[in-house]
Order: C-alpha cells, then structure tokens, then sequence
C-alpha cells in the first residue's frame, strides 16, 4: 500500500485525536483532555512540520497495533473454534469423506486393470 502523506491526512488525523480527546473528556470528567484537544487542534492549525510528525508517528502506532492484533485475533479463533470443531469431528465421524473404502481395506490403493493406449495420451489436459 502506497503511504501518501499530505496536509489533508495530516490535518484528518490531528483531528481525529483531538476528537479522540474530547470523548475521552466526556467518559472520564478531567479537563486536561479538554486541553490535549486544544493543543492538538493548535498544533495542526500553526505547526505544519509538528502536526505531519504526531501523523506520522499515530499512523504507525495504528499499524503496528493492526499487525499485532490482527495475528492475535487469528490465532484465538483458530485455538478456540476451529481446533476444537476439528476434534469433534474426528471423535464422532470414524470414516473420513475423502475415503472411498471400507474399514476392511488396508489401503487406500486401488487396483486398475488398463492398458494406455495413444488416445489417452493426446489430450492428456
């Protein structure tokens, strides 16, 4: 992915912290968040260089955050759902689908009585 960092993005995202902030004022009643989303707005209004760097440093917090979370949630679901799906399965199906033999057999080979001839090698795909 192309990462593109302009004043509109940087301006987005200083916007959204700010957001961020005033939520956080609304849940937990502390003005020093009233503050941080003053400062931020300020910051990306007056100090351009300033505001792309808290940019892009959130950005890669948040891919970070991404790659990490994403490989935990991966991995809950696959030990929590799928492992213990696959382990019922194999307690209660004895006969997998794939197996065309009896329980009698002690192979899955086959035995195939033909002689190739030119026709079968003409158009093989």
């Amino acid at each position: 992915m192309r990462k593109v960092h302009t004043r509109e993005k940087d301006l987005e995202t200083i916007v959204i912290l700010a957001a961020a902030a005033l939520v956080f004022f609304l849940i937990f009643r502390k003005n020093a968040f009233i503050f941080a989303a003053f400062g931020l707005l300020l910051l990306g209004l007056f100090f351009k260089c300033t505001a792309a760097a808290v940019s892009a440093g959130w950005l890669k917090f948040a891919e970070v955050l991404g790659t990490f979370n994403t490989r935990v949630i991966l991995g809950l679901v696959y030990f929590v759902v799928l492992t213990p799906i696959a382990l019922v399965f194999r307690a209660l199906i004895k006969r997998h689908v794939n197996s065309p033999r009896t329980a009698f057999d002690g192979t899955y080979f086959t035995v195939r009585d033909h002689s190739f001839g030119a026709p079968d090698f003409e158009k093989m795909w």
